[in-house]
């Protein structure tokens, strides 16, 4: 991935993050979501 514009960047620690998830409902389902997607990739990738 690569930007088209400057960014700000910021940092969160494990309390930030899941206080984070707990706040915004959408960002936790997409994130689940993603994770799963890899890790079913991930295994089906093992399994052949």
């Amino acid at each position: 991935m690569k930007a088209e514009s400057d960014l700000m960047v910021e940092v969160l620690g494990s309390r930030e993050f899941s206080a984070f998830l707990d706040a915004n409902i959408a960002v936790t389902r997409k994130v689940l979501k993603s994770t799963i997607t890899r890790l079913m990739e991930a295994e089906s990738s093992l399994l052949g």
